[in-house]
């Protein structure tokens, strides 16, 4: 093939181009198959629950895209499994990986890869992300010449700027959400499933510096000075990066983080979200949480019964009880109110404990005063 410098100059810009411009994406792959002289190209996700959002292709075609999706990516398919034990960043010819008897008589390459002009190509496994990897893939049809080994060597260094511009489409995403934060009086700390922390505000630095708060950092992964208060914690932040049908992030909740060094400190309320992202292809970012600090503070508003009964899974009854004791009454004055005993009062008050996970009353009503539902609930 006939690669000038000009080509290969231009096929990284319009990489690096889109890593700061995820509708720019397109354009690149588009690029690329026109240097190589490919009939088609694609950026792709392999992993759990791939979907149509995880391939950016050229020529894409919806029925091929969906018969991948459904049949393909999760059944036997002998490319897919080769490509699986290849190491990172080696670009390899798809016949020579499997053999190409082999890959022509399996029922990918008759049912997919055959009918959309894709005989030949070279691919590479570009990185990996928890149970899943991205690769690039660029074909070759029926009536095109093989790919031959300089073709090879040109894909194997074009390969270090794709991975390279996903981390900086990565970085430049979280440099936008911290300078979007970066002059509120609150916290702001975006973190991944596992609670690494990958971004912060100046407001939450300092909360992290300082013990009174309860807060910290263990090998950048957010944490408390207590277990049960980062079990919590980490728990919402699972929850608002698990996926549910595959789409929708759970909601998260808040949560009150004690100081076990400052008795007059109240601790940090914290509020746990899903964070929309996008990635090195859509889909393709790992999903992410922002945890919003603020001290906790009495004058903070009081949210009403239902509420506290959303966000807790607090039982009618406590949930009344927890308002009455979040608008300013006493136990004794809230159990009136309440129509019950004082003893069926503290027996609510104790539930009302573990599923707020506080220890005093003080703790938890800064922490009902606190709370701002992540959805709307009905009183």
């Amino acid at each position: 093939m006939s690669f000038t410098a000009d080509t290969l100059s231009s096929v990284i810009g319009k990489i690096y181009e889109a890593a700061y411009d995820q509708s720019a994406w397109t354009e690149a792959v588009q690029s690329l198959r026109k240097a190589f002289n490919g009939s088609r190209a694609c950026f792709a996700r392999i992993g759990p629950d791939v979907g149509a959002h995880d391939t950016i292709a050229t020529e894409c075609d919806s029925y091929f895209v969906a018969k991948f999706v459904n049949e393909h990516a999760i059944g036997p398919n002998v490319l897919k499994e080769a490509v699986d034990a290849v190491p990172e960043q080696v670009v390899y010819s798809d016949h020579a990986l499997v053999g190409g008897d082999k890959l022509r008589k399996s029922r990918f390459w008759n049912e997919w890869m055959a009918p959309q002009d894709m005989y030949g190509g070279l691919g590479c496994k570009l990185f990996t992300k928890g149970r899943s990897y991205w690769f690039v893939d660029v074909q070759r049809g029926r009536n095109q010449a093989d790919f031959q080994s300089d073709d090879q060597a040109i894909l194997q260094q074009i390969v270090p700027h794709l991975a390279r511009a996903n981390q900086l489409s990565e970085q430049f995403q979280l440099k936008t959400i911290s300078s979007a934060f970066e002059n509120l009086t609150f916290g702001a700390i975006v973190v991944s499933a596992d609670a690494r922390i990958l971004a912060t505000n100046n407001a939450a630095e300092a909360m992290l510096s300082e013990p009174a708060t309860g807060l910290t950092s263990r090998s950048g992964v957010l944490a408390t000075q207590d277990s049960s208060s980062t079990l919590t914690l980490h728990q919402l932040i699972a929850d608002c990066c698990r996926l549910f049908a595959e789409i929708i992030p759970g909601t998260g909740g808040d949560c009150l983080i004690p100081s076990f060094s400052d008795e007059n400190y109240l601790g940090i309320a914290a509020s746990v979200g899903p964070l929309p992202s996008e990635g090195f292809l859509p889909g393709s970012s790992e999903p992410k949480a922002i945890v919003l600090l603020r001290t906790a503070r009495p004058e903070f508003s009081v949210a009403s019964a239902g509420q506290l009964r959303a966000l807790f899974k607090l039982s009618p009854a406590e949930a009344r009880l927890a308002a009455a004791l979040a608008g300013g009454l006493s136990l004794k004055e809230a159990a009136q109110s309440n129509h019950i005993t004082l003893k069926t009062a503290r027996t609510y008050l104790e539930a009302i404990f573990r599923k707020t996970n506080s220890r005093q009353q003080s703790q938890l009503v800064a922490l009902l005063r606190h709370v701002q539902p992540l959805v709307q609930t009905s009183r």
